[in-house]
């Protein structure tokens, strides 16, 4: 049973197993074979025995005729010939039934058929003439009868001859089967033996150890080797496992790899990503793609229409010289490149000559660089700049590298769009502020310049309605009543926007001092309510919270009541109501006013805080107003560190609520 090398264990097993069907066939045959035997030794056995008995049975039925004649005659009893006819047919019967079982023996068939012919000649001869009153002489009857007996009994000592004789061929017909079976059995025993012997040194054991490999394999060793030993389907099997090592050592190096080049993608990424400044941009990308890409220098030129600038970021590897002066930029450039969708990877300067924008070439070349990678920077609407990743030797760039500057380039290019954004939208801020500024300072100048003139109007108005000498017209009083109402309107705007711009200015602030809310609200409510009842609107107050300590200007906390007060009453019509509540809390105190007024309608509410703004309902109802109220009040309650809440639904009314904080104990 061995099994060379390269012979399939496929073939040596089924030569094995048919070796053992054979076996098992044979035994099975021998076994059948055995069965039958006996089965025929039984057969045989039991004609034997069948024989015997039906021979018995004749000689008792013969001897108890000979009797019943022997009676009949000395005794003449006329039931006796009954009796003997019925001995003679039993007799007659067996004698025929064992002439049946017989012929198995030549020999035993012969003095079964002697003693049968003594028999009949002793019951034909004698018997039957006994019974009709012919009897021969006793001494035939009797001779007839010995022989009879005497050929019965060579009959049946041949009988037993054959019994004998079957009993034994059974026998040893059965031990014969029995021994075959049993060394039958002993080879295909051990030719199992030797199978499993085989199987476990040519199959099992290799295999087992091609499972151990595989088991370390799966724990990540996969230099792990296995043995090219066995018959050829194990050592495919083997070899099988040994490209899986190799194969998961691959797979494993390529994910590294892929890893690393996201880290290193992630890291650019990070840099490009972390400011806003321009620069700041551009220094933090070529450092890390520097380092990410294992380069000597990495140069960004930036682009400005179809000329290419000088150099504005650069990074080097440790004692690599720079070429910020190298450099000067290049005018046209930018026309004479093509669009780049991907970068160009020249892993050899010289292998490129002619193929090259010849001032870039020129550069590389003047630069000492040998190979280069060459990437546009741009965010897909407009081109940034060019970046030039460098070798001082000839180097072929790896695919990690291409992917690394090609995901950077374009990140580099939304990163310098946004940071450019960002400087033009400082810059915009910062011309913001300062046209802010003018405007505040213009209306600083403007209003305070208007103050002394609209004063001297009011006042000289004042001074001619009250002089006595010559009373004035009626007309002209009336003409008089106009131009003071309207330059007193004027002045309350002039001081709402010069107040306005005090608070709004950077340079404002608060001269706070500790103060309770009773007064500023008892003077507001004195104020205002000559207007409420000339308006016929009811006005109410809570004063829960006026005891409470705040750090306030009280003529600016004032002027916010008021102006919360006034526009409540102005706005509420005739038989409304308006009421002024104050709550105070662990942290704060709060100031509201309500109203059944005309309300805001709610798409206007987020303008309501805007400079001159008024809603659509106080314009219909032609409610006099600047729009500049609320935005004074905002003003005012933020330079104290406070909020305002409004709620507003038109045509049911308008509640203003001011979040002011409590002093501190300190």
């Amino acid at each position: 049973m061995a099994n060379p090398a390269g012979v399939p264990v496929g073939r040596t097993l089924s030569r094995a197993f048919a070796a053992l069907l054979l076996l098992l066939l044979v035994a099975a045959g021998l076994g059948i074979a055995g069965l039958l035997t006996d089965a025929a030794n039984s057969r045989h056995a039991r004609r034997i025995a069948d024989v015997r008995t039906d021979n018995t049975m004749a000689a008792d039925a013969f001897g108890d005729a000979v009797d019943t004649i022997d009676a009949y005659r000395a005794t003449g009893n006329l039931t006796l010939p009954e009796n003997y006819f019925a001995k003679r047919s039993v007799f007659v019967q067996s004698m025929v039934n064992g002439a049946g079982h017989d012929g198995f023996d030549p020999e035993l068939s012969r003095l079964l058929r002697i003693a049968s012919n003594d028999g009949l000649a002793y019951l034909t001869g004698y018997g039957d003439r006994v019974t009709i009153g012919q009897p021969p002489p006793i001494a035939v009857g009797a001779a007839a009868a010995a022989r009879y007996h005497a050929a019965n009994e060579k009959a049946v000592d041949r009988l037993t001859t054959v019994r004998d004789l079957s009993r034994n061929q059974g026998n040893d017909a059965r031990r014969n089967y029995t021994i075959a079976l049993v060394v039958l059995l002993l080879a295909g025993g051990a030719l199992a033996t030797v199978l499993a012997v085989r199987v476990t040194r040519g199959i099992s054991r290799p295999l087992a150890g091609t499972s151990e490999v595989l088991k370390k394999i799966a724990t990540g060793r996969y230099e792990e080797q296995a043995g090219l030993d066995g018959p050829r389907e194990v050592r495919e099997v083997a070899a099988a496992a040994n490209r899986l090592g190799e194969e998961s050592r691959r797979y494993q190096a390529e994910q590294a790899a892929i890893a690393q080049e996201k880290a290193d993608v992630l890291r650019v990424i990070e840099a490009i990503r972390g400011s806003l400044d321009v620069d700041e941009v551009l220094t933090g990308a070529v450092t890390a793609l520097g380092e990410a890409s294992r380069a000597d220098r990495i140069v960004f030129w930036p682009v400005e229409g179809e000329d290419v600038l000088p150099v504005r970021a650069e990074w080097t590897a440790p004692g690599v010289a720079s070429v910020r002066d190298v450099s000067r930029g290049a005018p046209g450039l930018a026309a004479q490149l093509p669009p780049l969708e991907r970068p160009v990877l020249v892993d050899d300067v010289d292998r490129w000559q002619g193929l090259l924008p010849e001032p870039f070439e020129e550069f590389l070349r003047r630069a000492g660089a040998a190979a280069s990678i060459l990437a546009q920077v741009d965010d897909g609407t407009h081109t940034y700049g060019w970046l030039s990743v460098q070798s001082l030797a000839p180097r072929a760039w790896g695919s990690a590298v291409d992917a690394v500057l090609d995901a950077s380039t374009n990140e580099l290019g939304i990163a310098l769009g946004r940071a450019r954004n960002f400087e033009r939208e400082v810059a915009a801020v910062a011309r913001l502020t300062e046209l802010h500024r003018e405007r505040d300072a213009f209306v600083h100048a403007v209003t305070h310049e208007l103050r002394t003139p609209i004063g001297s109007i009011v006042g000289y108005v004042g001074m001619l309605t009250e002089y006595d000498a010559e009373p004035l017209p009626e007309q002209s009083r009336a003409i008089l009543a106009v131009v003071e109402r309207n330059a007193r309107r004027i002045g309350d705007l002039v001081d709402e926007m010069l107040t306005l711009a005090q608070v709004s200015s950077a340079d404002f602030t608060v001269n706070a001092e500790p103060l309770t809310l009773s007064p500023i609200i008892d003077e507001a409510c004195a104020v205002v309510t000559p207007a409420a009842e000339a308006g016929a609107v009811r006005l109410s107050r809570t004063t829960d919270g006026d005891q409470a300590l705040l750090l306030g200007d009280p003529a600016q906390l004032e002027r916010v009541v008021m102006n919360l007060l006034t526009n409540a009453v102005k706005f509420t019509p005739e038989g409304g109501s308006v009421s002024l509540s104050t709550q105070r809390t662990d942290t704060e105190v709060t100031i509201e006013v309500r109203d059944t007024g005309v309300g805001i309608p709610a798409a206007e509410q987020k303008n309501l805080f805007t400079r001159f703004f008024r809603a659509s309902t106080a314009t219909a109802n032609r409610i006099p107003g600047t729009g500049l109220g609320l935005s004074l009040v905002l003003g005012i309650v933020r330079s104290h560190h406070g909020s305002i809440d409004l709620e507003s639904a038109e045509g049911e009314g308008t509640a203003v609520t001011v979040h002011l904080p409590l002093a501190t104990p300190s």
